[in-house]
């Protein structure tokens, strides 16, 4: 099988603080909606920014152990 390797020039459009990686990283079981009132960010940006800090795969590591 065969890996591509990944596409982060499409996350890299825009910046992300120390501190809004924590919050997100902290607050990562709120939905969407909550997360964009205290983020100044989309909804694609978020998910892209979860994405990049493997915060799906951690969720889904998580589900498997309940």
């Amino acid at each position: 099988m065969k890996r591509h390797p990944p596409r982060f020039e499409q996350y890299h459009t825009y910046t992300w603080s120390v501190e809004q990686d924590c919050y997100l990283i902290e607050h990562v079981h709120q939905p969407i909606q909550q997360l964009q009132k205290v983020l100044p960010f989309t909804e694609e940006q978020i998910n892209a920014r979860k994405k990049v800090l493997g915060l799906f795969k951690r969720q889904r590591a998580l589900k498997r152990l309940n």
